[in-house]
């Protein structure tokens, strides 16, 4: 179930770093929420930071984005979460959120990230795809970003595999109507075909 206040934090534009020094300092989103504005203003944030997790509150109606992310079966994951892959901690300026779609025992398992030039050659893309099975063949994840080229290329070669799997992560929304570029569509139904593949969006809001 979708925790309300993860979905109310995580969608501030505030800064990624932001979010995590204040989820570190207050243990979760709903202590952040109910902070008074003095108490705000002692985390040396920016006027425009403030402004925005004050703001927000008045603008957001959660109740209708909860309904539209359990529809679309969306999992909100917060760093703070035993769900949250450990991996992902490694990365200085780790995201921290995920929304995932699809099968989450993926983010747990061995990765290779295949990601190149949107502007591709057909060698390119040839190469891209038999690695990206033969990658897959082992059970092995292929993560990539979903774009044109060799991200593209990369999610066909897993999904040639009997066996293998693929994880799209994505700077856009994962809902059906949010995918970009709109031409690898298709590609993102055939991930969702089955419980074998997932997205995930890294929200950061830099």
């Amino acid at each position: 179930m979708i925790d309300i206040y993860d979905l109310w934090f995580s969608n501030l534009k505030i800064g990624n770093l932001n979010k995590i020094k204040l989820l570190n300092k207050y243990e979760n989103s709903k202590n952040i929420w109910n902070l008074k504005e003095e108490n705000l203003k002692e985390n040396n944030i920016s006027k425009n930071v403030l402004e925005e997790i004050l703001d927000y509150k008045k603008r957001i109606n959660l109740e209708k984005y909860i309904d539209y992310i359990e529809n679309k079966k969306i999992k909100l994951i917060s760093f703070k979460s035993k769900e949250y892959p450990n991996i992902l901690k490694n990365i200085i300026n780790f995201p921290a959120y995920l929304y995932v779609r699809g099968n989450i025992n993926n983010l747990y398992e061995d990765c290779v990230a295949i990601v190149g030039s949107r502007i591709a050659t057909e060698y390119g893309k040839y190469i891209s795809r038999k690695i990206s099975k033969e990658i897959a063949d082992k059970n092995v994840n292929v993560v990539s970003g979903l774009a044109i080229g060799i991200d593209k290329y990369a999610h066909l070669g897993a999904l040639d595999s009997k066996i293998g799997k693929t994880i799209a992560v994505l700077g856009t929304g994962i809902a059906d109507e949010e995918i970009y570029p709109y031409e690898n569509k298709k590609i993102f139904e055939r991930i969702l075909e089955n419980n074998r593949n997932s997205y995930f969006r890294i929200q950061t809001w830099n």
